[in-house]
């Protein structure tokens, strides 16, 4: 698809992203028919077709072939997407997201602390298991590093994640999926964290879960301020936190 189709198909899909946030697009509803999107937004089909797509993968609406779209039920999904555009148009900064998530992600950790249920304890213990696989693997350089990075990265999402559903509280969970989507952008943008670093990674999140199975609140909140204030002093020691530049989208 040409360069100018693709800009016209993420304006689309923006317009009906900020129509299913209002609510003019219900959950549940139909989507209107692929004509009258064209004729309404002055566009092709295909560029309709690609918005549709692009709305399809994020959850935000069910499209099946020789069916009509649907606006998807659960609107926990356009609501992180609704925020995450708002990020994006006033083009946060990385040390921004940064300092958000010194300020919250502690208080969460305590919180989690205190609401996680077993389930979600053993989910916490099973992705540190998994994330300390994981770096060995990289220091080890087993595959590519752009493939190694994005995977340690993706785990250590999921295990913030994972502390932020535990509280319990769709908006922290909503909030929380918004930064880690911005901080996996930032960090594949070609961050790389030493051998050094990341073993320190490993043990924090060793230590930040030990601490919430234990329902240790204040302990849980000192292991979350430990572990963001290790990453924030690495990342201005290698010179890669800019408070001016804005977070790219992929």
């Amino acid at each position: 698809m040409p360069k100018r189709d693709n800009l016209l198909s993420e304006r689309v899909a923006d317009d009906l992203l900020e129509r299913i946030i209002a609510e003019e697009l219900a959950p549940g509803s139909v989507l209107p028919p692929e004509r009258e999107l064209q004729e309404h937004y002055q566009v092709s089909r295909t560029v309709v077709r690609e918005a549709i797509k692009l709305l399809s993968a994020r959850g935000l609406i069910n499209a099946s072939a020789g069916q009509h779209a649907l606006v998807g039920a659960d609107l926990t999904g356009p609501a992180a997407e609704a925020l995450l555009l708002a990020f994006r148009r006033a083009q946060v900064a990385t040390e921004d997201v940064l300092s958000t998530r010194q300020l919250f992600e502690p208080q969460i950790a305590a919180m989690a602390a205190q609401t996680a249920t077993n389930v979600q304890i053993r989910q916490l213990k099973h992705l540190c298991q998994t994330f300390a696989r994981i770096s060995e693997e990289y220091t080890e350089q087993t595959g590519s590093e752009a493939k190694n990075r994005e995977r340690w990265v993706h785990f250590d999402g999921q295990f913030h994640h994972m502390i932020a559903q535990a509280t319990q509280n769709p908006a922290l969970i909503i909030l929380m999926e918004v930064i880690g989507i911005m901080w996996r952008q930032y960090i594949n943008q070609g961050i790389d964290f030493s051998p050094e670093h990341r073993a320190k990674g490993v043990q924090h999140h060793l230590d930040i879960t030990a601490a919430i199975a234990d329902r240790d609140a204040e302990r849980a909140r000192q292991a979350m301020i430990k572990h963001l204030e290790t990453t924030s002093n690495y990342l201005r020691q290698i010179g890669k936190l800019d408070s001016e530049q804005p977070i790219k989208s992929p």
